[in-house]
C-alpha cells in the first residue's frame, strides 16, 4: 500500500470518522455506479434548454443546446452542474440490482462510498441513500481517488475492491492499490461503449448482478 497524503481536509475529516471493522472493504463510487447519473442529468438539461451528445466520455464539450449542435462553454458546464447536484441529487435513482447487491455483500465486507461531488450536498445524498434503503458512509472527495482509497482502506480488511465509472479514477486507485480488485462499472450502455480499455483490471460491468457474483466469488477465495 502506498503512501499518499494528497486529502483537502474535508474528505480527510470524513475518513478519520469512518469506523471501519477488519472485514474486507469495498470502496463504491455512485454516480454511474450506484445511481443513475446520466438519466437524471439528461432530464435536468433539458429542463435548462441543453442536451447530452454522448460522443466521448466527458461532459465538457458535450452539453449542448436544445435543437443543434452548439456546444455549452466551460462555465455553463460547470454551472449546470453545480446546479444539477443542489436540485437533483436527494432525487436520484438507483442502477437496477445495485441495492441488492450491495445488502448482500455488507454481510461480509464494509462498504464506504467515495464520491468526486461538491460536500455541500453530502446530506442531500446522504438522503438519498437512506430513502433507498441505503445506510453506508459515503465520503466526499475532488480530484484523482487513489490518495482517498488508500486511507480507507488502512481502516479495514483485505481484500480491497474498487468501483468507478472513470478512467482517471481507475487508474489512480490501481497505482495506488496495486493489490486491490478495481471494477471499472459504467451503468449507463452508451458511455460504457465509449470508454477506454484499461489493462489489469478485475472485471468491467454494467450489469451488478454480474459484479456481486465476481466480487462473492473472490470473497470465498479469500477465506480458503
Amino acid at each position: 500500500m502506498t503512501s499518499n497524503s494528497q486529502l483537502d481536509a474535508t474528505t480527510r475529516a470524513q475518513i478519520d470518522a469512518l469506523d471501519l471493522t477488519p472485514q474486507p472493504l469495498i470502496i463504491c463510487d455512485m454516480d454511474e455506479v450506484l445511481l443513475n447519473f446520466v438519466i437524471a442529468l439528461e432530464g435536468h438539461l433539458d429542463r435548462n434548454g441543453f442536451w447530452l451528445d454522448k460522443q466521448s466520455f466527458a461532459l465538457n464539450g458535450n452539453i449542448k443546446y436544445n435543437g443543434g449542435h452548439d456546444p455549452a462553454d466551460t462555465d455553463q458546464v460547470r454551472e449546470l452542474i453545480y446546479t444539477f447536484f443542489a436540485n437533483e441529487t436527494a432525487n436520484m435513482t438507483l442502477v437496477p440490482g445495485a441495492r441488492e447487491a450491495l445488502t448482500t455483500l455488507a454481510d461480509h465486507a464494509e462498504i464506504v462510498f467515495l464520491t468526486n461531488m461538491p460536500d455541500i450536498y453530502r446530506d442531500a445524498r446522504l438522503e438519498n441513500l437512506n430513502g433507498h434503503g441505503i445506510y453506508h458512509p459515503v465520503v466526499t472527495n475532488s480530484g484523482p481517488k487513489g490518495p482517498a482509497a488508500i486511507e480507507i482502506a488502512r481502516k479495514a480488511g483485505e481484500p480491497v475492491f474498487f468501483l468507478d465509472d472513470t478512467p482517471g479514477n481507475i487508474k489512480s486507485v490501481k497505482a495506488a492499490l496495486p493489490e486491490a480488485h478495481v471494477i471499472h462499472f459504467i451503468a449507463d450502455p452508451d458511455f460504457a461503449s465509449l470508454v477506454e480499455k484499461i489493462d489489469g483490471i478485475s472485471l468491467r460491468s454494467s450489469d451488478w448482478q454480474e459484479t456481486h457474483k465476481h466480487i462473492h466469488s473472490i470473497l470465498d477465495g479469500s477465506k480458503g
